[in-house]
Formats: C-alpha cells, structure tokens, sequence
C-alpha cells in the first residue's frame, strides 16, 4: 500500500520533480516512463527545510534525531545534501560518501577523514530515490567496513515497494512517498519498442544514446 506523509507529493510537485510521462534511464541502466528528479529541490532554501521536517519526524519514530551519537550519512549527491539540511535542524554530526569510479562500491572522499569519524557510531542513511538499492547497500557496506553501525535509513521516494529493511539487513526503513513507476530492461523496454523519444536530460540518456545514435531524443 502506498503511503502518503502530508506535504511530501505537494513539495515535490510545485518543484517539478515529478516526470510521469518520459522515456528516461535510470542511474540503475533500466528504462522507464518516470523520473524523480529530486535535484530539482537543491538550492530551493524553503522546499528543503520542509523536506529535512519530515524526515526528522520519520528519524524520531525510531530514535531520538538529536542524539549526538546519530550521525547522518548522505550517498552522493542529494543524499549529501539531505543529511546536510536534517543535521542543521537537528544538531547531528554528517558524513557524505560517493561511489568509486566503476561504482561497484561506495567510497569516502579520499581528501576527508571520514572514516575515523564512523568508527563506533550509530548510522542513519538519507537517500533520495530507491529503486534498485544499489547505492543504498553499498553505503551500508561501507559504513559498516568502516566501524559504525547502520541504525536505519530515510529515503524520500521509494520506486519498488518489494524493497525493505529485511532485505537491506537493517533493523528499519522509512520511505516518504512509495511511488510504483514501472521500470524495464533496457531490452525489453516497451517505449523503445514504440520508439518513443529519449529524455536525455534529467537520467542517463545521454549515455545511453551514444551506443543509439539513430534513435530520437527530446
């Protein structure tokens, strides 16, 4: 069932962060006729006050946000963002992470002494959009490579509802909006079955168009 926290699809919206009627590639290489464009609420001062509200009243259903052992760890480049907004509301410390560069893991900056940071501290994972849980599981392997301990995780919109806490191996997860917007393989993607045009903006179209270059775009 879809759940619904009061605001979240209003704040979403009025920011244009919502494409229902595309044809985008996912960070995840999959096709589908929606997008969550959630850097569309980056530099909006009012739009991610709201949102980092919510996501401190989701934290405190499972611990108090404030607690100075909690330390936020943002996944590149929204995440970063949100745990940056949650942790000025609520006094947190914040870490931030981004993927290596075949992103077949999640990696510190290698300029920041993040990991000495980690050790021995409880985690919270902000994230944006959860889809395939690729990124997610890798900042959970790298939080826990590095010492700390993943106490659960926030994630603004959640694509595949199948995904939870269980199989993230984390004791909990909270979504902010479950939205099912199917996704294809790029092989059997109907949209390209009826060539209709790729968005090469905002998703991984212009990457993917280099390998289709006959293909329209928009």
């Amino acid at each position: 069932m879809s759940k619904t926290i009061p605001g979240i699809l209003d704040i979403l919206e009025a920011q244009g962060a919502i494409i229902t009627d595309g044809h985008v590639v996912l960070t995840s290489g999959k096709h589908s006729a929606g997008y969550i464009n959630l850097r569309k609420l980056a530099g909006r001062r009012d739009a991610m006050t709201d949102v980092g509200e919510i996501i401190s009243q989701n934290i405190h259903k499972h611990t108090n946000a404030g607690s100075k052992d909690i330390l936020l760890v943002g996944p590149e480049t929204m995440g970063r963002n949100l745990a940056q907004e949650v942790a000025h509301i609520n006094g947190n410390d914040y870490v931030w992470c981004e993927p290596n560069s075949d992103k077949t893991a999640m990696q510190w900056s290698q300029k920041l002494d993040f990991e000495e940071v980690i050790k021995g501290r409880r985690c919270i994972i902000l994230d944006d959009v959860l889809t395939t849980a690729q990124s997610l599981l890798q900042t959970i392997n790298l939080i826990r490579s590095s010492g700390g301990e993943v106490e659960g995780a926030v994630v603004i919109i959640r694509r595949n509802v199948e995904i939870s806490a269980g199989v993230l191996g984390i004791p909990w997860l909270e979504s902010l909006q479950d939205i099912g917007i199917p996704a294809y393989n790029a092989e059997k993607c109907p949209l390209c079955a009826e060539k209709k045009p790729m968005w090469l903006h905002p998703g991984h179209g212009y990457e993917w168009i280099k390998d289709h270059p006959d293909y329209p775009t928009k």
